[in-house]
């Protein structure tokens, strides 16, 4: 009775379903590899609307899978998929836009570029571009999925994956603005001389970029899951 819905039946009140109310499943056939874990296999979209209905509305659980409800069509948070990746390449290419021309005007400095405090603005502008291309590209890395031999593959995994890489690795970009506080308690509060904080330097550097590799490559067997 769980997925008794696909054939017609009305589900149960106050279920959960996985288009909010009022919207419908665009692609009702389409494979749904990514929730093999909860379920033990790889249902498609209907199945997964009518196994939604044995979870209560509202519930953490039927919360959690909304959130991958735009791969069957819906669009939890009301907004257009269109709309969605229009702003994100937006925002993604203003961001992009802003980060490069910081870059370039310390990059063209040897002054500056030698200086530890330009040093980290400069690693947060790379660290924001490198994140801003892959928002530019939006939607364009989501996997499209085929069988091949029987079997339900991504053909375009990789690109999905390197996405979330690079997204996750240009967060390193919060890491290098906690080194910019520290170096400004570190020249004003503590009235440390740039001699003293240059020696620092491979901290204030090497400490983010270390922490946002770790972090990324650990993401990536998560990645084509979110």
């Amino acid at each position: 009775r769980t997925v008794s819905t696909i054939c017609g039946c009305e589900p149960p009140v106050g279920s959960c379903n996985l288009c909010p109310e009022g919207q419908n499943i665009t692609d009702p056939d389409r494979m749904v590899p990514f929730v093999e874990d909860w379920y033990g296999f790889v249902p498609t979209c209907e199945l997964w609307d009518g196994m939604m209905n044995g979870m209560q509305d509202g519930s953490p659980e039927c919360t959690a899978q909304r959130l991958h409800s735009q791969f069957c069509g819906c669009s939890y948070f009301e907004f257009d998929r269109n709309l969605w990746s229009i702003l994100c390449r937006t925002s993604g290419t203003i961001s992009l836009l802003a980060s490069l021309t910081l870059l370039v005007y310390i990059a063209r400095d040897p002054k500056k570029r030698s200086n530890t405090y330009h040093q980290i603005v400069l690693a947060v502008a790379s660290s924001d571009i490198v994140s801003s291309i892959w928002f530019v590209l939006a939607d364009i890395p989501l996997p499209e999925y085929a069988t091949v031999d029987g079997e339900l593959v991504a053909e375009n995994a990789g690109f999905c994956t390197a996405q979330g890489f690079f997204i996750q690795l240009g967060f390193s970009a919060m890491f290098f603005n906690v080194s910019l506080t520290l170096f400004y308690m570190l020249s004003i509060a503590q009235g440390w001389t740039p001699s003293r904080i240059q020696r620092g330097r491979k901290f204030l550097l090497g400490v983010p970029i270390t922490v946002g590799l770790v972090l990324a490559f650990a993401g990536i067997p998560f990645y084509q899951s979110i």
